[in-house]
């Protein structure tokens, strides 16, 4: 499940609506990254999830949508994953991170 624009956050409601739709017609899994924005948005405002484009993801949404990947490919929190390397994230942004998760 994707994530709504930076603009258009109401755009949360119908992704979820169309993802669901999807995955119960065909028997799929939604890994909701959607969700996890917008609750990362709601409870930590002050990391920027996306890009300067305001559609794409920054690298701390990028690893948040890799976190909910991992917790759903796997059945497991992504507590205690590695920080991004070579990058300015810090261990309590990746920790916020893989909560939400």
């Amino acid at each position: 499940m994707t994530w709504a624009r930076n603009k258009n956050p109401e755009q949360t409601i119908e992704l979820k609506k169309a993802y669901v739709n999807i995955a119960n017609k065909t028997g799929g899994y939604i890994a909701p990254v959607g969700l996890a924005f917008q609750k990362s948005i709601v409870q930590h405002p002050e990391i920027n999830l996306y890009h300067s484009d305001q559609k794409h993801p920054s690298l701390e949404g990028t690893y948040l949508a890799a976190s909910v990947l991992f917790s759903t490919l796997y059945n497991q929190f992504p507590l205690g994953g590695a920080t991004p390397t070579d990058t300015d994230m810090s261990n309590e942004t990746a920790k916020k991170l893989q909560n939400i998760a």
